[in-house]
């Protein structure tokens, strides 16, 4: 594999490409095997999961949604990624599923995911109709032919399906319908007037029932629904917090209940997020209830796991993978095998305090290692001491490893 990518996003600050994630993810075994077993689970069964990632800043908890993204992608499902500027207006139940349809990705499909499929799976749908010899006069036509032949439910989906063939029975643009599920303003005139009559903010989760159900003739094989920083809610106004909280209690019966089928919801906090009875997840017992861990026991099957530092092994794992995947890409001589370690007890000296606790943010870490051994490739006759006498890097609150993979 060619790490350049990885090495020039590292050295700018920007996001790394999702397809080094597995090279810059160090311990977790227990995290990763949950959701690799959780990923399974979905594919193979087509039942539905919702797990819970605790951690403060900078353990690591948008490395293990990438992680997620990462696998599920590999595994051909649909990834839908959400983040702080999603959660504006989630206490209203269309937003959420606005959200979750605009964020969506699948591998192999560029641009407009949602477009892309619903245009693979209404033309198959246009050429039945076709073969069929129905005339079609109406949306109402082709929503009773989806009832009988596609067995889609009465409500917004099969509205949303029957107008979306029919304009393209009439060879007429599916842009506004597309554009309303992705969380634009279109008038609700304009879609009354092609058959919908129901609306994601009354009839989301059905929606959301019947687009799993899509995925699975189109054999995709399931959807993980990612909602980092969700520590966010805790700055919103109390009535709209608690409906938000609500939208997450609903979240988690609708999938655990069987209702919603093929899906994979992760949700990534902070502890105090979830531990606050202020602002937080125990504000909201109906929620709090839900995921909390019976008599605060954690196994591999809790719905919540909490994230523990990283150690110094794992600090020291993470440097040799640096290094290894530099002198890969780069053919840089290290000359011994004590480079690593040099480079760590540097790192080490810089960022232990006073009262000799060593802290470290793992972006800063990462960038500080690599800056060094861009160096010791500059300089190929001199020892590491020399690169590290020349490294100035100094900490910064705000670099933790979630920054990592964050867009800039």
């Amino acid at each position: 594999m060619d790490y350049r990518p990885m090495f020039e996003a590292i050295r700018t600050g920007a996001s790394v490409p999702i397809q080094y994630v597995p090279e810059l993810i160090v311990g977790r075994e227990v995290e990763r095997k949950a959701i690799e077993s959780d990923i399974d689970y979905i594919a193979s069964t087509g039942n539905s999961k919702v797990r819970v990632f605790l951690g403060d800043y900078g353990f690591g908890k948008t490395t293990l949604g990438k992680y997620s993204e990462y696998l599920g992608r590999e595994r051909g499902m649909l990834v839908s990624y959400l983040t702080e500027k999603d959660y504006q207006d989630l206490h209203k139940q269309d937003e959420l599923f606005k959200s979750i349809m605009k964020n969506m990705s699948l591998i192999g499909i560029e641009g407009n995911t949602l477009r892309v499929l619903m245009d693979i799976w209404a033309e198959d749908k246009v050429k039945e109709i076709e073969k069929s010899g129905l005339k079609v006069t109406s949306p109402g036509t082709v929503s009773t032919f989806l009832q009988s032949n596609a067995k889609l439910a009465k409500g917004m989906f099969l509205e949303f399906c029957a107008a979306y063939i029919f304009k393209m029975l009439r060879n007429e643009d599916t842009a506004d319908l597309i554009a309303y599920i992705r969380g634009e303003r279109i008038d609700r005139r304009v879609l009354k007037r092609v058959g919908i009559y129901h609306f994601l903010d009354e009839d989301g989760w059905n929606f959301l029932k019947a687009f799993a159900v899509l995925l699975k003739e189109l054999e995709v094989p399931g959807m993980i629904i990612i909602m980092d920083e969700l520590e966010n809610l805790r700055g919103k106004r109390r009535d709209v917090r608690d409906a938000a909280y609500n939208q997450l209690r609903e979240t988690v019966d609708k999938l655990m209940g069987g209702d919603v089928s093929s899906t994979y919801c992760m949700w990534l906090g902070t502890r105090n997020w979830f531990e606050s009875a202020k602002n937080g997840v125990a504000s909201y017992q109906a929620l709090h209830e839900r995921v909390q861990n019976t008599h605060d026991i954690q196994t591999s099957q809790s719905v919540m796991l909490e994230l523990e530092p990283m150690t110094h092994d794992e600090y020291m794992e993470l440097l040799k993978r640096i290094c290894k995947s530099y002198k890969d890409t780069y053919g840089l001589s290290l000359g011994s095998n004590s480079v690593p370690e040099r480079i760590f007890e540097s790192i080490k000296e810089r960022y232990t305090d006073v009262n000799r606790r060593f802290s470290v943010p793992v972006r800063e870490f990462v960038k500080f290692s690599v800056a060094t051994l861009d160096i010791m490739k500059e300089h190929p006759g001199e020892k590491v001491e020399f690169a590290l006498q020349k490294v100035t890097a100094g900490p910064s609150e705000k670099d933790d490893l979630d920054s990592l993979f964050e867009e800039e």
